[in-house]
């Protein structure tokens, strides 16, 4: 008698990152609509995405450009 397998899922490597539309934001972009972006992308609940001050780690105003956040962090 032949042993039924239980099927799971196939793991199927990323190697396109277009297939998940990550790139980088624009400067422009805010912190609040980033947040909901990556969260959208990257199939998470809203509240698993958190961008942060470089100091304290306190919460990202959503209003703050992720221009003035990057300056903040020093990467631009």
């Amino acid at each position: 008698m032949a042993v039924k397998r239980s099927r799971q899922p196939a793991i199927v490597p990323i190697t396109h990152y277009k297939d998940l539309r990550l790139r980088k934001p624009r400067s422009d972009f805010m912190v609040g609509r980033a947040e909901s972006w990556v969260a959208e992308v990257l199939d998470l609940p809203p509240e698993a995405v958190r961008l942060v001050l470089p100091r304290g780690g306190r919460r990202a105003r959503f209003e703050k450009t992720l221009g003035a956040l990057r300056r903040d962090w020093g990467w631009d």
